[in-house]
């Protein structure tokens, strides 16, 4: 199982970007919110499906936040919580490393995928 498949919007993914998944992925930022984790991340496209206007308007990365609500647990170790990273969500866990050395762990009663959208980034 990958961690797109506990998205309960998972729809909205495939909607853009078919069953394709990107080979990397780096946390712009994280954000607390009340009982929410907002984790705000970008990526290259190389590799992935996405929509035609997209390459038509010369965006060779994209950008997508990933919600985690009704948060109850938070622990981080080694807090540069930011570069390259993976995740793995099994509702109610879910885990974050990052390439930095940071262990994210929380609990939360869901997981959303918000805000998708393609720009150009001259470091791809």
């Amino acid at each position: 199982m990958n961690w797109l498949d506990a998205i309960e919007n998972k729809k909205t993914w495939n909607s853009i970007f078919g069953e394709s998944l990107p080979t990397e992925t780096r946390i712009n930022i994280v954000l607390l919110r009340g009982d929410s984790v907002s984790i705000r991340a970008f990526g290259p496209l190389e590799g992935m499906t996405y929509p035609e206007k997209w390459d038509k308007k010369g965006f060779n990365a994209f950008e997508f936040e990933v919600l985690l609500h009704g948060v109850d647990m938070i622990s981080s170790e080694n807090n540069h919580l930011f570069g390259k990273f993976s995740i793995l969500i099994n509702i109610p866990e879910i885990i974050i490393e990052t390439e930095t050395g940071c262990l994210f762990r929380c609990h939360a009663k869901g997981a959303s995928i918000l805000n998708i959208d393609g720009f150009y980034d001259e470091q791809v």
